[in-house]
């Protein structure tokens, strides 16, 4: 177990998670350094009470300022085969200070996927499939015995109601030696009913010849915008590269290349979680 209290079955490899900020030309704060300006130096705390988790771990985060947002590196998440699920979860940011703490564990609940509530969703069920499903008729009896997994990002508002969901998923065959078959998948939400709109998404399935046999991998990226949320203001979510994995043994692993939000510093703030988990 790590500090984090997951295996980890990766090396170092980082992810980034970026909150954006939007500047206030009349805020004099890092002008001498000619940086960006930056809210207030002051915590904000998410509750996250709604969610127990087992073996939970936390860690502070300092992060670098980049243009105008803050950046923060984490680890990527891996299961091994059986593994359940876990998740990580922004608990409080310090704008100011480009500091984060980020909490991570294993759901108390069953590991499996609560249904999004109402709002808008798009379902991409099979991306680029592996080869012999891209010939299997529809229907037919399945040739392998196929897991599948998601690597899923998930925003929030102030009081913990979900805005956005982008989830990537991968279904595939290993026989411990070599992944048989497999493909891709993407599912994205987005909560209409408060202004919510999905504006671009990508999707791709790696199988070979770059990953060979020894592994499949999904990639999808969303954004996502608003213009009613903050007293007209635009808002934005971005989240670039929601990568999940699945190797010839059955582990999993699931990261993000950025994720974040673009919006004025008093504006509600949004926070993010995340979650690896079989399916």
């Amino acid at each position: 177990m790590n500090r984090h209290g997951w295996l980890l079955l990766a090396g170092t490899t980082t992810l980034a998670i970026a909150i954006a900020l939007a500047a206030t030309p009349n805020d004099k704060h890092l002008a001498e350094a000619g940086g960006p300006t930056l809210p207030p130096d002051h915590t904000i705390v998410f509750d996250n009470s709604g969610q127990p988790l087992k073996d939970l771990t936390s860690q502070t985060l300092r992060g670098k300022l980049i243009g105008d947002h803050c950046e923060f590196d984490l680890p990527r998440f891996a299961l091994k085969l059986g593994g359940g699920s876990l998740v990580a979860r922004e608990a409080s940011i310090n704008y100011g200070t480009c500091t984060m703490v980020v909490e991570t564990g294993t759901p108390q609940a069953d590991g499996t996927q609560a249904p999004s509530p109402d709002g808008s969703a798009l379902d991409v069920p099979a991306i680029t499939a592996g080869p012999t499903s891209a010939s299997r008729s529809a229907g037919a009896a399945p040739l392998y015995a196929y897991l599948r997994a998601h690597f899923q990002i998930t925003w929030l508002d102030i009081i913990n109601a979900s805005v956005t969901k982008t989830n990537s998923h991968v279904t595939w065959a290993p026989d411990g030696t070599c992944v048989l078959d497999g493909w891709g998948g993407a599912t994205y939400w987005w909560q209409n009913a408060t202004g919510w709109e999905l504006q671009w998404h990508t999707e791709a399935f790696f199988y070979s010849p770059g990953l060979g046999c020894q592994r499949v991998q999904t990639e999808i990226s969303s954004r996502f915008h608003n213009g009613a949320f903050c007293a007209g203001q635009d808002v934005y979510n971005y989240n670039n590269g929601v990568i999940v994995a699945g190797d010839y043994s059955g582990n999993i692993f699931g990261w993000v290349n950025s994720t974040y939000v673009t919006e004025p510093w008093w504006c509600p703030p949004l926070h993010w979680n995340s979650s690896l988990g079989y399916e």
